[in-house]
């Protein structure tokens, strides 16, 4: 082998492992922006049913205050 081949060898092996490791660190960013998403999701819904429960217990409190004011 010449000093090209082993060049060219030492180079194909470097952007392999290069390329492993990007593809390994683009994967790793793929699953962290889904769980991110699934996450927000959960977090919009959690919101909603606060927003809602809220909303029923003002509507009780409005019907109480209607009740204690008519006696």
């Amino acid at each position: 082998m010449d000093l090209a081949q082993i060049l060219q060898s030492v180079l194909t092996i470097a952007v392999a492992v290069f390329g492993f490791f990007f593809k390994k660190l683009f994967d790793q960013l793929e699953e962290g922006a889904r769980r991110m998403t699934k996450m927000e999701k959960e977090i919009s819904r959690q919101k909603q049913q606060a927003d809602d429960l809220d909303g029923r217990l003002d509507r009780i409190e409005a019907k109480l205050d209607r009740l204690l004011e008519r006696d």
